[in-house]
């Protein structure tokens, strides 16, 4: 089954390649070929683009094949995982300085098929500044995250 990580905000999500960059250009290897793919959907309501699930509330989406991104507890701390994770990171701290204040994003994560079963579990919230291990990202399936700066 795939894994997704969508994302939503009140402000336009990140548009770059994230991740896509060899660190050692000349010294190429397969993990430079891991990398997250961020799909955007706007959804606002001049464009009534769909949503990629009733779950999230903001204005702004992204998604991404998240399967190098384990649900948590089922981490292994592999290479990739280590990598799309930083790279995770990396797109939500830039999406979140773009937030004013008390505003937040929203990140979620479901299989095929799940998009639209939402957790009968109240959101947890982080404070993506205080993240201290970047494992404190990993979500359960179906699980709802509100970040803040």
């Amino acid at each position: 089954m795939n894994q997704y990580i969508m994302i939503s905000s009140p402000k336009e999500l990140p548009k770059s390649n994230f991740g896509s960059n060899s660190t050692l250009p000349a010294q190429a290897k397969e993990l430079d070929f891991t990398h997250l793919y961020f799909e955007h959907n706007p959804k606002s309501k001049a464009t009534k683009e769909f949503s990629y699930s009733k779950c999230l509330t903001n204005d702004f989406e992204a998604i991404a094949y998240a399967n190098k991104i384990p649900l948590k507890g089922k981490e292994t701390g592999n290479e990739d995982e280590k990598k799309c994770m930083e790279i995770l990171f990396e797109y939500l701290k830039e999406a979140v300085s773009k937030l004013s204040e008390g505003q937040e994003i929203e990140m979620f994560t479901c299989g095929d098929g799940e998009e639209d079963k939402c957790s009968s579990k109240p959101p947890r919230t982080i404070q993506l500044g205080n993240i201290k291990n970047l494992s404190e990202l990993l979500l359960c399936n179906l699980e709802i995250v509100k970040i803040k700066p």
